[in-house]
């Protein structure tokens, strides 16, 4: 949140009314610190699992909504992935709709290996779905690979 901070209206917004309230008077120049917020902290509550999902997921929520309404392509790829990624963690999880959410990520960012790993990792082999996996794989196969982190996201993908 430190670089949303940064914008003191919203800052003085967000300890008054809150944040979904901070969140509607928020500079268009601060709309892609929302949307990295809101994909960073939804990874981090997969990594860490429900009981930390318990306490966040809720106000991440409202980051990666927010940021969907925003316009912004990036910054609805970007929340809509941590979108997908809260619907696995929590008291709340919901495999089909992160299945949802993160093949339209796929729509939206169709070279990223990332998401293609998280929808093997996430989805596809929690659930035993073989066929669904290899479909990810198969996909893979056919991206052009511009990142270091998109190879090293295709190299585990094809790994599994």
């Amino acid at each position: 949140m430190a670089c949303l901070d940064v914008d003191v209206v919203f800052k003085a917004a967000r300890a008054e009314d809150g944040l979904d309230v901070a969140l509607g008077g928020l500079e268009e120049k601060h709309q892609l610190c929302a949307s990295w917020t809101a994909y960073a902290w939804a990874r981090w509550l997969v990594l860490f699992g429900g009981e930390a999902a318990s306490l966040d997921v809720g106000r991440v929520r409202v980051l990666a909504d927010h940021a969907v309404q925003s316009g912004m392509i990036r910054d609805q790829l970007l929340a809509t992935w941590a979108l997908g990624l809260l619907s696995v963690v929590g008291p709340d999880a919901d495999p089909d709709l992160a299945r949802t959410h993160l093949e339209r990520v796929t729509r939206l960012a169709p070279n990223s290996a990332q998401i293609l790993l998280d929808l093997a990792t996430l989805i596809a082999v929690p659930a035993g779905d073989e066929a669904y996996l290899q479909e990810l794989r198969n996909r893979a196969g056919d991206l052009r690979v511009k990142y270091p982190e998109d190879a090293a996201a295709l190299d585990r993908l094809m790994a599994l």
